[in-house]
């Protein structure tokens, strides 16, 4: 005759030790399926901890390097949790990054042992803000699942609603609707200040409702975060309002958000009108150049980030000598500006393409002895110096 209990109680310590891979030094992640860890984390009365990942995402590789090699990390999450690790691009991470929608990596899903999503935060982070990212879930006055439920039965407490709208943001997740309610409250005006600028700028469209708040404001912000903070704020989000546009092949959109710029008094509009025709350039690929010779020399001189990416935006897409004497003079101002890597082997890689071997070969020299310092893939230029050697060679 079998004793029940005891069977079950073996099972139990089979399946824990079956499916964790608890490799010294990193958090415990087990070796099974979700429906495993479910499994156990009912046996164990605990949550599942998911990281959300897919193999590309650089800061999934920090996180796994940095962070989930903790000792505090490893400590608090392999008491408090069943902890998975599943490719969003593999296996069932295809199906689960679609039934709790994911799509920024990594993301970091917390569920009940029945499966259902009672947390989550995204992006790459230091070990102590991730340690906060598992007691928010574990605490129910913290769980978007429960701010959820409170929102969704009408509770609009100031301090609540914003508290759900930075989960959200924190989360990757869309606030509009709470954003919605949390600028319908009587204590808005709380909203002044560097955390809320950050929340309402997360939330932020074109003709949004947290936009409409931040324009109407816009001094006071400008006196809290500095000016440049406002003005890169400004700049992207009108970026994105042209490569919307661009890939919805809507080009009258562009027209009405100069229109809007000009009507609101936003400052620098025409800079920002000319940005938003590059962005869509360079989304669509059409009229690349045309708009850049444009932009570029008027506005982006000083900006070696700016000149280094529009070198290497004509370098990939147009082979006339003429225009690529051009990119390489924004690379070369680019270079004098703040040498890196990227834009030393930009400015290597259109030499090259001009056949100024000997110049060529300097700079891709000089862009692999930085980037060994700076810990840097320098695989493609070593291949591009390879060819470069070639092809004096050849000439000789």
């Amino acid at each position: 005759m079998y004793n029940f209990k005891s069977v079950k109680l073996f099972a139990s310590f089979i399946l824990l030790i079956g499916i964790l891979n608890s490799k010294a030094g990193e958090i415990p992640f087990q070796k099974g399926t979700l429906k495993d860890a479910l499994q156990l984390a009912a046996t164990e009365k605990k949550m599942v901890f998911v990281d959300a990942y897919t193999t590309w995402c650089g800061p999934c590789k920090w996180m796994a390097k940095n962070v989930f090699t903790d000792e505090k990390v490893i400590q608090f999450y392999e008491a408090n949790f069943i902890c998975l690790k599943l490719d969003m691009e593999k296996g069932e991470g295809i199906e689960f990054a679609k039934k709790y929608d994911i799509h920024a990596y990594p993301t970091f899903v917390f569920l009940n042992s029945g499966g259902t999503k009672i947390h989550q935060a995204c992006g790459s982070k230091e070990a102590a803000d991730f340690i906060i990212d598992g007691k928010n879930a574990l605490n129910p006055e913290t769980q978007l699942y429960t701010l959820k439920k409170n929102f969704d039965s009408g509770d609009r407490d100031f301090k609540k609603l914003k508290s759900y709208a930075q989960l959200l943001m924190a989360a990757n997740m869309d606030g509009k609707e709470v954003m919605n309610e949390l600028l319908k409250n009587p204590e808005t005006e709380n909203l002044l200040s560097a955390d809320g600028f950050d929340l309402l700028a997360n939330f932020s469209e074109l003709r949004n409702s947290s936009f409409s708040f931040l324009i109407r404001n816009r001094e006071k912000f400008k006196g809290i975060i500095g000016i440049e903070k406002w003005n890169t704020f400004i700049s992207s989000l009108f970026a994105e309002e042209a490569r919307a546009a661009a890939k919805k092949n809507t080009p009258e959109k562009l027209q009405e958000a100069s229109l809007f710029a000009s009507k609101h008094e936003i400052e620098n509009a025409d800079e920002l009108s000319w940005l938003m025709k590059w962005e869509y350039a360079q989304v669509t690929k059409k009229d690349l150049f045309e708009i850049a010779e444009q932009y570029i020399p008027t506005y982006k001189l000083t900006d070696a980030n700016e000149l280094n990416n529009a070198a290497w935006i004509i370098f990939e897409n147009y082979d006339e000598p003429a225009k690529l004497e051009i990119a390489a003079k924004w690379a070369q101002v680019s270079v004098e500006l703040k040498q890196d890597f990227a834009n030393t082997d930009t400015y290597a890689n259109l030499l090259f393409k001009l056949g100024r071997l000997e110049e060529a070969k300097e700079a891709a020299m000089k862009s692999i002895d930085i980037g060994k310092k700076d810990a840097q893939d320098i695989a493609g230029t070593e291949k591009l110096l390879n060819e470069i050697i070639t092809a004096e060679k050849s000439r000789n």
